[in-house]
């Protein structure tokens, strides 16, 4: 629900760009069908400085919408959506309340320049974007974000690197990201508290215990998803997977099936570990690859407790993509279907 935390505008932009990375021209009636908006809305908001970045610039000529650097914006997705979001007044506000989350409504007003009354109704929409994470935002007092702390770092982990693309061509940053969001969440508020609880794994079968003792052991697990360690598959599941998965990948992946496989299993884990799309910022993607449908109905007929993992995370499948086009699942996009020009 990218649509109770960022400013329409931004929205409209962001698929207006997606649009264009599928049909390059586009008419406007077709564009402003799309987004469920009249066309002098859409004309509205070309004409405007929202449409202002180094990656994406369109104009409109003869009733059709053109990218002037199509290449710039396929090549520099994450770029893209970084200048974009930068210009988000909410997401700016919802990541200064999760880093410092003693902030009082006056202080927030006078670094924000909005009212008291404005705040609330942000952090009343914000609550609906937080809520399938199982995050809450109590604002009796103050705007106090809280919820499972496993959750929360996660969340701000994804909502900060939106805006640090350059931390995708490193690893190693992009883990020191990580833990510098574990480090300063301890160090606010929650001292003693720990982010692995584990009442809330669903279903728990697919986290191993040993992630699950101290956050030592969760911040190890952290360093194998970010590719700072060797991540190695338990015997039993790897054998269970490749069993399954080995008939319909055999032919259909370009890259070592031990790869695949491991990758497969990272995903299952991530899904099972934590609450609430993986991705965050949904990639736009129209059709899934025979691939993927056929792992997935294999995994339904073979794989126990898949049925729930798929029904927690409807986004699956855009995650095994990923792993077909060779995409981080904690890198936004725009889209992960391969172009031509």
């Amino acid at each position: 629900r990218l649509d109770k935390l960022l400013e329409k505008e931004i929205i409209l932009i962001c698929q207006l760009a997606a649009a264009l990375l599928e049909e390059n021209p586009l008419s406007v009636k077709k564009a402003a069908t799309i987004q469920r908006i009249s066309d002098k809305t859409l004309r509205r908001l070309i004409a405007s400085r929202s449409n202002e970045s180094a990656f994406f610039n369109c104009h409109i000529t003869t009733g059709k919408i053109r990218s002037t650097d199509f290449k710039a914006l396929l090549k520099n997705q994450p770029a893209f959506i970084a200048d974009l979001l930068h210009k988000s007044q909410n997401l700016a506000l919802l990541i200064l309340c999760m880093k410092q989350p003693v902030l009082t409504f006056p202080m927030l007003g006078n670094a924000t320049y909005m009212s008291t009354a404005t705040l609330h109704r942000r952090f009343v929409s914000f609550a609906q974007f937080l809520s399938p994470y199982l995050i809450a935002i109590d604002r009796r007092t103050y705007p106090f974000v809280k919820g499972n702390e496993r959750q929360i770092r996660f969340l701000l982990f994804k909502l900060t690197t939106f805006l640090l693309p350059s931390l995708y061509d490193s690893p190693s940053r992009l883990y020191q990201h990580f833990f510098d969001i574990h480090t300063l969440r301890q160090q606010a508020i929650y001292p003693s508290a720990s982010c692995i609880t584990v009442e809330e794994i669903r279903p728990r079968c697919f986290v191993p215990d040993y992630y699950l003792t101290t956050d030592t052991a969760y911040l190890f697990l952290w360093k194998q998803l970010l590719a700072q360690e060797t991540f190695f598959v338990p015997p039993h599941d790897a054998t269970l997977i490749s069993r399954i998965v080995d008939s319909v990948l055999q032919n259909h992946v370009d890259q070592p099936l031990a790869d695949s496989l491991s990758q497969i299993y990272q995903i299952h884990l991530v899904c099972a570990l934590l609450e609430g799309n993986i991705f965050v910022f949904q990639p736009a993607l129209l059709s899934l690859s025979e691939t993927t449908v056929q792992l997935i109905q294999s995994f339904l007929l073979q794989l126990p407790h898949y049925e729930k993992l798929l029904k927690k995370h409807p986004e699956l499948p855009l995650l095994y993509e990923c792993i077909w086009h060779k995409q981080s699942i904690f890198q936004p996009m725009l889209t992960i279907k391969k172009h031509t020009t």
